[in-house]
């Protein structure tokens, strides 16, 4: 059984998401930097 895939969420969208489950993100431009370096 397969499952639905997850909905895309743009770089902000994700970092956003983040800090909503409690992550702690104390320099978002360096948080933007790394998801895309790793190709988010």
């Amino acid at each position: 059984m397969s499952r639905p895939l997850k909905t895309w969420l743009s770089i902000d969208e994700q970092i956003a998401l983040l800090r909503s489950r409690g992550m702690n993100l104390p320099d978002v431009a360096q948080a933007r930097h790394r998801l895309a370096a790793v190709g988010y």
